[in-house]
């Protein structure tokens, strides 16, 4: 059985590449498969504790002052799903971002 990291080092691999009709539609088939296998598994749950109002310094940032940050981060959650099918090279540079940290 194929496994997570597999499918995700293929779609890592598509991304990369240039742009076609042909890897569309693998990517869109890998991207299914992914989000089936992460159905089976519970997901966690966001960060429930709120730090308060943070610093303003963009319109998004104003926005999310003083939110719940378990509300946020499902919104977040639901804009990396559409990103990685919209913008896939955006969607891998903020990933690659992220597990720099």
């Amino acid at each position: 059985m194929i496994d997570r990291s597999e499918i995700d080092r293929a779609i890592d691999e598509l991304e990369n590449k240039e742009t076609t009709f042909s890897s569309c539609a693998k990517l869109a088939d890998l991207y299914i498969i992914r989000d089936k296998l992460n159905e089976s598994a519970p997901r966690a749950e966001a960060y429930s504790y709120d730090v308060g109002p943070v610093s303003v310094g963009s319109d998004f940032m104003a926005a999310i002052s003083g939110k719940d940050y378990g509300k946020l981060w499902a919104i977040m959650d639901e804009l990396m799903d559409t990103l990685s099918v919209a913008n896939p090279r955006v969607y891998a540079s903020v990933m690659r971002k992220i597990a720099a940290i």
